[in-house]
This record gives C-alpha cells, structure tokens and sequence, in this order.
C-alpha cells in the first residue's frame, strides 16, 4: 500500500480507521445533541434535554415575537420584558438576553410569522446550507461529513448564527481567493452584526492591502446599521449602548457560562477570580490577535492558511464568543482530514484537526459537568497556525 495517495490509489487501514472511528464519534455525537436539543417533548416547546427547544433560538424568536406584537424595538433590550415574553412563549422559565446589535434584528423579524419550531428549522436550514455549499467547494468534503461536523451539529442543536458567521467568513475568502474583492469586502462587512468578530476583517484587508475590498467592506458594514436606523429609528441604537456594560457583567457575574468562552477573558476569570486581572489579559490577547492576523495576511496569501489566522484569533480576539461562534472551524478542520486520509499530514497536523473539529462540543459537553476547557485549545491551535504560516513562503508586496 502507498504512504502517501491521491484519489484513486489505496488509503492504508492505519491512516482510514482512526478517521472512519472519529466520523463515527461525529455522528453518535450529532444522534445525541440533536435528540436532546432539537426533538420536542410534548405540545409545547420543551426539549428532551429539560430546556427549550433550540435552546438559544429562543431569544431571536422572543425579540421578533416581542415587537410583533406590538412592542417597539428597543424594548427587546428591557430585559424584564423579554424575559416576561420568553416565560409566555416557552413556560420554562428560561431566560436569554439580546446581547446583540439593533441590526441583527433585521435579520430574524420574519421568525414571528411562524410557529416556533418551524422558525427553527427554517432558521437552522437557511444559515447550514449556504455554509455546506461553500464548504463542500472549499474542501471536497462530501456533504454528510460537513453536516456532521461537530462545530456544525454544535451550533444547530444551539440554535445558533454560528452558521450564519461562518458563511460570511468563508465567503469573504474564498472570493477574496478568488479575485473578487469587492464581493469579498462586503461579506466581510455584512459580519458587522457580530462586531467582535468583524473588527479582524479590516485588519486583514488592510495586510493584504486590497483597496476594493476596504471598500465593499465598508459598504458591507454600512448597510446593515443604515437599514436598521431606516426601519427602527435611534431608539434601539441608544438602549443598545445603555445596556452595552449591562451585558459585560453578564460574563463578570457568572449570569452567562463562562464555561462555555473559549477566551482568555474568560479562562484568567475562572482561574483567578479577578476582573481587571481578567480584562489586562485579554487586553493583551486582542493586541495579540490582531497582529497575529496582520502578520499572516503578511506573510502568505495562502486562503487556508489565513483562514486559519482568522479562525484561531477569533476566540483570542475578544472576551465575548461563545462555542457555536466556531463553526467556520470545520473547514480547516476538514481540509486537515483530506490531509491525514492522503498521508500529506504530520502528526502535529493531526492533532490540529482533532482540536478543530472537536473542540466546540467537547466545551460544551464540560460545560454542562461544570467543568472548562478556558482557553488552552485555542492558544495550541494558534501554536500551530503560527508555526505552519511561518513555514509558508511570504508573499509579494505588490499593491
């Protein structure tokens, strides 16, 4: 048998089955997240893991069925009101805050047309699907292992927009990739309704130094804020920068699972109890981050390589991202198993891979036993990527 293959040539057992045994992990974990998170129990919309359907969806659906009936749209970031609507739709006593941006409001309005489980699974459906299609493109992956991929299933059975960041993030790249920058700018720039993600798209395109994709960045950024000040006034803008300390203190508290953040904010936090200790870490983690993000675009123009970049500074780059943020992490993921099938991987390749891909449940899974994983998959992750883009050629200056 060959030591190393290509389509068509034979794959020895010991690089298959280690792959073929965590596809199988992928898929008993899909059968269980799914079966708790995502399968009703009864008439109502309780899941059979205790919690409500979708578990986060709740609070897209809360906030459009909030100003349906009537409410105005700053009035999703009263959190008594929200929660008195959430205790009205779900009877569970589950609460979820709107910590977002007014914009992304815009984007889930259409749910209160619908009944909650099929706002769900429209919701669900119309943020995977855009994101599998690139993928598959981008990896060759067959399609049930990108819908299997554990960031994937972690996201849906949240009920999340993790898919939706992942689309936007990718679709940047690939068409950046692609000589399309100013197509590449603007999905860049649409992320805005996560800001804490968005702010590592221009520093990219600033190192790359793309001029049109700056610029459909900036129309990309642009719109989304534009359109909701069109269609809901200044009021929700106001009430979003009242409450934006409120929501800081939701992770300070422990109101929110500091488990479940991947961040250094979160793990210095945990492990000494102190905030400010905490914020001069991540501090340094953003600057970290950013120029981690600059130097790569720097260095290689590579699309995988500095996808990877994006990827890992993602997490360091801010103290507020939770596991489901990580679902574009399936796509080095991925391409690393393409990697080890073919024998082009070293070891430190595959357990990059590992941590790519398993990484989200297995925090979510600690999650629930009380226990966290903080930040170190994310600082050995960002080991590797610096090591791997430090290896690749650097690219040309040109302008």
């Amino acid at each position: 048998m060959t030591e190393t293959g290509r389509p068509g040539e034979t794959v020895p057992m010991r690089r298959g089955l280690p792959l073929m045994v965590l596809v199988a992990l992928a898929a008993v974990y899909a059968a269980v997240a799914i079966g708790l998170c995502l399968v009703p129990v009864g008439e109502g919309i309780a899941n059979r893991a205790g919690g409500v359907l979708g578990n986060d969806f709740l609070v897209f659906f809360s906030a459009a069925d909030l100003v349906r009936s009537g409410a105005a749209a700053a009035d999703i970031f009263d959190a008594a009101r929200l929660q008195a609507h959430q205790d009205a739709l779900s009877g569970l006593g589950v609460h979820l805050p709107w910590a977002y941006p007014p914009h992304l409001l815009l984007l889930v309005r259409w749910m209160a047309a619908l009944p909650y489980a099929a706002a769900l699974g429209l919701w669900l459906a119309a943020t995977t699907l855009p994101f599998a299609v690139l993928a598959r493109r981008a990896t060759g992956a067959a399609w049930v292992l990108i819908l299997l991929a554990p960031p994937v299933v972690q996201n849906a059975a949240d009920g999340q927009n993790g898919a939706l960041t992942a689309t936007l993030i990718l679709a940047g790249v690939t068409a950046l990739a692609a000589g399309r920058s100013l197509l590449a700018g603007v999905a860049f720039g649409l992320l805005v309704y996560k800001p804490q993600v968005a702010v590592l798209a221009p520093i990219a395109l600033v190192a790359a130094r793309d001029r049109r994709a700056l610029v459909g960045f900036a129309l990309g950024a642009a719109a989304l804020p534009a359109l909701s000040l069109a269609v809901d006034g200044w009021a929700p803008w106001r009430a979003f920068l009242a409450h934006l300390p409120d929501h800081f203190a939701l992770v300070v508290d422990g109101r929110l699972p500091r488990e479940r953040f991947p961040t250094v904010f979160a793990a210095v936090l945990g492990a000494s109890g102190s905030a400010p200790a905490a914020r001069v870490a991540q501090a340094v983690a953003t600057i970290v981050a950013w120029a981690g993000v600059y130097w790569a675009w720097r260095r290689t123009d590579d699309p995988w390589l500095r996808l990877a970049a994006l990827c890992v500074a993602m997490p360091l780059a801010t103290p507020f991202l939770l596991e489901y943020d990580l679902v574009i992490w399936a796509v080095p993921g991925l391409m690393l198993a393409r990697s080890v099938w073919w024998g082009e991987a070293s070891a430190a390749d595959a357990g990059a891979m590992v941590l790519f891909l398993f990484t989200p449940p297995v925090i979510w899974m600690a999650g629930l036993a009380g226990w966290t994983l903080g930040a170190v998959p994310v600082v050995v992750l960002a080991a590797w990527t610096v090591r791997r883009i430090g290896s690749a050629s650097a690219v040309g200056r040109a302008v």
